[in-house]
């Protein structure tokens, strides 16, 4: 039977009920998280810094005006649907400010407001969109990536979960949605990421990959293999880890002809 690495046991709503502690702090319900600093591809010095929570973003551009001074721009961005592609398209105006010298004391009555254009951002993958504002009648569009600064460190040992939902499988009888609750032992080095989970039944699935980030997001990709004799490719993307907790999301193929798509969370022990 596909995923006899599932358990599926009541013990697994007991033993979720910590993970309610897990930091939120980089995360949103409504969406994936589009907060990030990000740049263009070769396009140094200026740039876009997007801050989002539910389903409004507060975005930053810091760029140079037509005598090629540094200028920045901006714009609350709120969710207005999908466009005929299934991608999010978020919306503003853009405005311009004006306000005290930051050396002295701040005087609320010299704050001033321009609007300037409006803006809109479409995210095309999780680590890239397109980027469009205008400004007193120039229009620039752009495509954006998030910007990184360094590697996160995952190593560690992690008490969670994951869910994998297994479909088009060659035999329709291991299609479903299984849990696990599992122990994540994880090893890293710089450009390698390592993930052993084990579940209460003393099996294991071992998930080695290479390792990227994206701005906040970290990403590994390779081959699995279980002890139950399950193997075929993962992706772990989407990754966070805070010193408290870490969570992703995955897809991939077995052996059993199985589409898998989940997600995973663990408290750090």
């Amino acid at each position: 039977m596909l995923l006899d690495w599932i358990c599926r046991s009541g013990r697994l709503l007991a033993l979720l009920a910590p993970l309610a502690l897990a930091s939120p702090a980089h995360g949103t319900a409504f969406s994936t998280d589009n907060s990030d600093l990000y740049i263009a591809t070769n396009e140094d010095g200026w740039g876009v810094e997007l801050f989002q929570r539910g389903d409004v973003m507060f975005a930053t551009i810091f760029t140079y005006d037509a005598d090629n001074f540094p200028v920045f721009y901006t714009a609350t961005l709120l969710f207005s649907g999908t466009n005929a592609s299934g991608n999010a398209v978020w919306v503003g105006d853009l405005y311009e400010t004006q306000g005290p010298w930051f050396g002295a004391p701040f005087d609320r009555s010299k704050l001033k407001y321009r609007k300037v254009g409006t803006m809109s951002y479409i995210p095309q993958f999780i680590e890239a969109g397109a980027l469009t504002f205008s400004v007193d009648g120039v229009t620039v569009t752009k495509e954006i990536n998030r910007l990184t600064f360094a590697l996160d460190n995952y190593a560690g040992m992690y008490l969670g979960a994951y869910k994998i939902v297994a479909s088009s499988c060659t035999n329709s009888a291991n299609n479903g949605t299984f849990n696990t609750v599992a122990v994540f032992t994880i090893t890293q080095s710089a450009n390698a990421l390592n993930i052993v989970a084990a579940d209460s039944q003393g099996g294991s699935c071992t998930f080695p990959g290479d390792y990227s980030q994206f701005g906040q997001f970290g990403q590994t990709r390779g081959s699995f293999t279980c002890t139950t004799g399950i193997q075929g490719g993962h992706v772990f993307f989407e990754m966070n880890v805070t010193p408290y907790d870490f969570r992703g999301r995955i897809l991939g193929t077995d052996n059993f002809g199985c589409t898998l798509n989940g997600s995973f969370s663990g408290i750090r022990q």
